[in-house]
């Protein structure tokens, strides 16, 4: 008897606070148990609103699976929100937006995540109080558009950015802004320019009270990219070693894929076919089983640079 009831984790969330502190216990709850308490509680639109953003939020920012239903209650939310009046409606407008974005852009919707973007980011300053936020969301702006191919417009999003990160004196605001203007740079072909941000922002994650260690070493894969198409084979394979460390340590994909992508180019520089496919493929196996669709299309491009002859 005990061990038949033991299998139930947790009651179905009879309220929304409830429901909150189920995804502090167990995030791959909240979508159940939130989908179970809309449909037998009486809420107001605005407890709606906010579960469905929950649950959008849990499952595109949290888990980082299930982004396709994350984009249905990211909508819901939206929807909801603008049914709720006053600032509080529109705080909860802002974060809903920006959490619809977040799971639009992982299913490589990147026109659905700017438009939602756009929206949040053009909310009245007035009515959240939300100046370092508005910051985030132009860089995730400049992320998307990163993503479709538009460098030129990612590069403005992130110079609007800046602005921002200058009056806050954010020093760590920099690491972000740098290392995606140089992977904007890499892509136009540009390496001097990606090299001098890439490595403004390797220096700061240099600093000794940066205790993430997830963005360096992205940025030191993107070192790897750059210096293997600009074929200095050696010094890219020491900046990928390095940042497949970092990956394997913080179980990034990021850095585990591209770190990979960069050993198949140089094992392919150095006639060692077989081994780069293989690094090839296990790229793209971290990158599919991430299900993170701008991490595929980033191993698809170093997949052209990898046989450039198949390409035309």
């Amino acid at each position: 008897m005990e061990k038949a009831i033991g299998v139930v984790r947790f009651r179905p969330a009879p309220d929304y606070d409830r429901l909150r502190a189920v995804m502090q216990e167990d995030p791959r709850e909240v979508v159940p148990q939130g989908k179970h308490f809309l449909s037998h509680a009486p809420v107001d639109p605005m407890t709606q609103a906010l579960t469905y953003n929950l649950m959008c939020y849990t499952a595109a920012c949290v888990l980082r699976r299930s982004e396709v239903e994350a984009v249905f209650h990211g909508h819901e939310a939206v929807r909801l929100c603008r049914e709720v009046p006053g600032a509080d409606g529109k705080r909860l407008l802002f974060d809903s937006l920006v959490n619809l974005g977040t799971a639009a852009e992982r299913i490589g919707e990147y026109r659905r995540a700017i438009e939602a973007y756009r929206e949040a980011v053009a909310l009245p300053l007035a009515w959240l109080g939300r100046a370092p936020q508005e910051e985030a969301v132009l860089t995730y702006l400049a992320r998307a558009s990163y993503f479709k191919g538009d460098y030129d417009e990612a590069l403005t999003f992130l110079d609007q950015a800046e602005v921002l990160a200058v009056q806050r004196q954010d020093p760590f605001s920099g690491e972000t802004l740098h290392s995606l203007r140089g992977r904007c740079h890499l892509r136009i072909g540009d390496y001097e320019t990606a090299e001098a941000y890439l490595s403004r922002a390797a220096a700061i994650t240099n600093d000794e009270s940066r205790y993430e260690l997830r963005p360096k070493g992205r940025i030191l894969s993107s070192l790897g990219i750059l210096k293997a198409c600009r074929h200095e084979f050696d010094t890219a394979e020491e900046y990928a070693q390095a940042a497949l460390e970092i990956g394997r340590d913080v179980e990034d994909p990021h850095a585990r894929a591209e770190g990979q992508m960069v050993l198949a180019l140089v094992a392919r520089n150095r006639r060692r076919v077989q081994e780069a496919v293989g690094l090839s493929a296990n790229a793209s196996r971290i990158a599919f089983d991430y299900g993170y669709v701008p991490l595929i299309q980033e191993v698809v491009w170093l997949m052209g640079h990898l046989f450039p002859e198949a390409r035309g």
